[in-house]
């Protein structure tokens, strides 16, 4: 019973993060996502990748609706200097949104469609979304928080980089450190044979703002957010 427990308070989090303001996984399996809130300074760019992990193109905000390509994906939808709110209509449309500040390309924020939470494997070299969730943290106070990020793929080719506050943290070649910018926290890549991945997982210390983005980026890009201030809402387990 206590594992059963863990594990609907595990996902019940996940789902928590519909409502938040940074990145998050979307787990309805069909209908509308229902209005996700972006904490922005200035106005939007917006990406939508496919299931596949290509892009599809940029989203635009036209007339209070979401379009790609000439369609509506989305609607209500905002694109403002600091209102950013954004709904699609169809969940299974798209496999991730990736929404970036167009004048602080530091703030961006990463939305996955994952029906009922099923995390599918991702291709060699695509980081891993199901080792990071939840996709945004309350550390409620604290001054460092424990983030695990992925690649999918043991294998020495793969490059992958970490930027924490909109700076350059770690660089990996495979699981190789081949550069630090915050020396005593980078650190090589752990290999997990029974999965195929390669695991960094490290305490993220407070800096000096109120909320954190981490973008962690193999061959796609996965973003993490933080609130250093807040504590996360009452979930009910089952």
């Amino acid at each position: 019973m206590i594992a059963l427990a863990t594990v609907y308070l595990f996902f019940a989090l996940i789902r928590a993060e519909s409502n938040q303001w940074g990145s998050r996984v979307i787990g309805e399996k069909y209908g509308s996502s229902g209005p996700m809130v972006f904490r922005l300074n200035g106005v939007a760019e917006i990406e939508a990748y496919d299931h596949s992990g290509k892009k599809m193109g940029n989203v635009e905000v036209i007339d209070g609706r979401c379009s790609l390509a000439g369609r509506t994906i989305g609607s209500p939808c905002t694109n403002k200097d600091g209102d950013v709110s954004l709904t699609m209509n169809d969940v299974r449309a798209q496999w991730k949104l990736m929404v970036k500040g167009k004048t602080e390309p530091d703030q961006a924020y990463t939305v996955l469609f994952v029906p009922d939470f099923k995390f599918p494997i991702p291709k060699k070299g695509y980081t891993v979304p199901s080792i990071s969730v939840p996709l945004t943290r309350f550390a409620n106070g604290k001054d460092e928080i424990y983030i695990k990020f992925a690649v999918q793929g043991i294998d020495n080719t793969t490059q992958a980089k970490m930027e924490y506050e909109g700076w350059d943290a770690c660089v990996w070649s495979g699981p190789y450190l081949v550069a630090e910018y915050y020396p005593y926290f980078c650190q090589p890549l752990d290999l997990d044979w029974d999965t195929d991945t390669m695991i960094f997982g490290g305490f993220f210390p407070r800096m000096y703002a109120d909320y954190s983005v981490i973008n962690f980026t193999a061959a796609d890009t996965l973003t993490v957010t933080v609130d250093w201030g807040e504590a996360a809402e009452h979930v009910p387990v089952a």
